[in-house]
C-alpha cells in the first residue's frame, strides 16, 4: 500500500493574525486553528440539557474555552484570558467572537471539490 501525503488533512501549524478595531483602536490577536477532536471536545463540554429534554450549546462557555485553547497572542496575558473575556464590552465581545469558527460549519469550497 502506497503511503499518501496526509499534510492536507491536518490543521495548519501557522497562527492567523487578526485585528479587532474598537473605538478607533486596533487590538491585535493571533489564533491557531484547533484540531477537529479538540474543537469537538470543547463543544461537547458546553452542551446543556434543558428541562424539556432538549439540549443547547452554551455559546458563551464555548467561546471562552475555544479562545483559551486557540489564542497564541492577545492584548492581555494569555493565562488571564477568561478574566478579560468576562469584562469585555458587548460590542468588543461580538467583534472578537466573529473570529471563532462554528464547529458545525462546513467549508463550501471543500464541498465543491468533492
Amino acid at each position: 500500500m502506497t503511503e499518501k501525503d496526509l499534510s492536507g488533512i491536518y490543521v495548519s501549524e501557522e497562527a492567523k493574525e487578526f485585528i479587532v478595531n474598537h473605538k478607533g483602536i486596533d487590538y491585535e490577536f493571533k489564533m491557531k486553528e484547533l484540531p477537529w477532536l479538540l474543537s469537538t471536545r470543547i463543544m461537547s463540554g458546553c452542551v446543556k440539557p434543558q428541562k424539556d429534554g432538549s439540549v443547547i450549546i452554551d455559546k458563551s462557555d464555548y467561546d471562552i474555552q475555544y479562545l483559551e485553547a486557540a489564542l497564541v497572542e492577545a492584548p492581555w496575558q494569555l493565562d488571564k484570558t477568561r478574566l478579560h473575556l468576562r469584562k469585555l464590552s458587548q460590542s468588543f465581545g461580538n467583534k472578537l467572537s466573529a473570529h471563532i469558527p462554528n464547529p458545525n460549519d462546513i467549508d463550501d469550497e471543500d464541498l465543491k471539490k468533492e
